[in-house]
């Protein structure tokens, strides 16, 4: 039972989310878990992956504090071996988790930052939430309510925050939720931040090396997000295709890589009539494509230069008669 009149050297205090927090009398039998049961045990709020441990005797010398992952030890069948050493002076505090990181600011504040992860951008309900090692990816966005309707799931960007430096990890989401394929989920831990880009950002937020650019005779030219699965059809398609003075017998693409830029020419009407004999060019990110007028073409520019050499020619017949 908890006691009040005991000195410390007598008693074990117990504080935070448990049943019965107080003082109780300590004998050297009692392991952590009888303690636990004497206060009621954990409530369903508790955060029991990271119950913290305050040595008396260690505190007189400079402060000792302890961790505990009680959760982790359910889940996994721990030792009992393991379990924290108790002495008559120690004090036990488990932490209430946050019952919602936007509207619970004072319980939110109260969580620590190394037990968080954070994760904002085309989310549900963006903010910081506790985490633990036995938690994933997936648990974290769907603890956030899931991305919205808008979220870039192609484009995820994960900043592990490891000491003085930091790595980022791209994630294609959408791929994962087509294959199934579990190893394109990264891991994350506490202290990561997780970010999901809207599909309408600013252009500028867009990677070059991401996008192709399309140009000329379409009727939507621009930048296009493009992956190594789409090609110059499935471009063309999304710009709403070629117009009807484009010049489609000399498409020109620009391929960009890390040795320089090359140019080639296509023929999109010889591939429409024979594709098995045309095939199509190879198109990557960061490459640009422009499909020119008619008024571009060889054949245009001499019918062009013909129509200009035979005005001259009847203006010179004209003066010559008057």
């Amino acid at each position: 039972p908890p006691v009040s009149s005991d000195a410390d050297d007598k008693a074990v205090k117990v504080m935070g989310a448990v049943e019965s927090p107080g003082r109780f009398k300590w004998n050297s039998k009692m392991t952590f878990l009888d303690l636990l049961a004497v206060a009621g045990g954990p409530t369903q709020k508790a955060n029991i992956s990271k119950i913290r441990i305050i040595k008396e005797r260690s505190s007189r010398t400079g402060g000792n504090i302890l961790y505990f992952d009680l959760e982790r030890f359910m889940d996994e069948g721990g030792n009992f071996n393991e379990l924290p050493k108790l002495q008559a002076g120690d004090s036990i505090i488990i932490d209430e988790l946050p019952h919602d990181p936007t509207d619970n600011k004072s319980t939110w504040l109260r969580q620590s930052a190394q037990d968080s992860i954070y994760i904002f951008g085309a989310i549900g309900a963006p903010g910081r939430y506790a985490f633990n090692q036995q938690m994933g990816f997936l648990d974290i966005l769907s603890a956030a309510d899931g991305p919205t309707n808008d979220a870039d799931l192609q484009n995820v960007r994960i900043s592990h925050r490891n000491g003085n430096h930091s790595t980022v990890t791209q994630l294609n989401l959408t791929q994962y939720f087509e294959t199934g394929d579990e190893t394109i989920i990264p891991k994350v831990v506490p202290g990561d931040v997780i970010y999901i880009p809207p599909q309408d950002r600013l252009w500028l937020d867009k990677s070059p090396q991401k996008m192709v650019r399309l140009m000329g005779s379409v009727h939507k030219p621009g930048r296009y997000d493009f992956n190594q699965q789409m090609s110059l059809l499935d471009l063309l398609a999304e710009a709403g295709g070629p117009t009807d003075k484009a010049y489609i017998e000399r498409i020109m693409i620009v391929n960009s890589s890390c040795c320089g830029d090359k140019t080639q020419a296509f023929n999109l009407r010889d591939y429409i009539n024979d594709p098995q004999k045309y095939p199509l060019p190879l198109l990557r990110p960061g490459d640009t494509v422009y499909v020119p007028d008619e008024g571009e073409s060889t054949s245009q520019q001499i019918r062009q230069a013909f129509q200009d050499a035979l005005g001259i020619f009847s203006l010179i017949a004209l003066g010559a008669a008057l």
